[in-house]
């Protein structure tokens, strides 16, 4: 079973996300912190990491970065930021997909499903 890191601090958000991947047979582990995800991605190996550009303690992209410099994990970035200015930075980071809020779960089991095994 593939294990997702989900790296956002809106409730709702997790409230929203994890029952979905789960029913998509994913194990979700929900951080809400950059350090803490950092934490997390130094303790484990993942499958993928979805990560919110506005954390309360870092900018999300300092966690792409983080992981990068030691996996090649699929990152998803979902995140309010909309600018092509954050997106490309996001992706300069590191990170393989972007998904602007709000957007459909569908689609974000969807771009997962891209990144992971069967």
């Amino acid at each position: 079973m593939n294990s997702v890191l989900l790296v956002d601090d809106d409730p709702q958000i997790s409230r929203a996300i994890v029952p979905a991947l789960q029913v998509s047979g994913l194990l979700v582990e929900v951080t809400t912190t950059g350090q803490d995800a950092i934490d997390q991605v130094d303790a484990a190996e993942w499958d993928a990491v979805i990560v919110d550009l506005g954390l309360p303690d870092m900018d999300g992209k300092l966690v792409i970065r983080h992981l990068r410099s030691k996996f090649s994990t699929p990152v998803v970035v979902i995140s309010a930021q909309h600018s092509a200015t954050e997106v490309q930075a996001a992706k300069m980071a590191g990170a393989n997909f972007f998904l602007h809020k709000p957007f459909r779960t569908p689609d974000l089991v969807h771009c997962l499903g891209e990144f992971l095994p069967n």
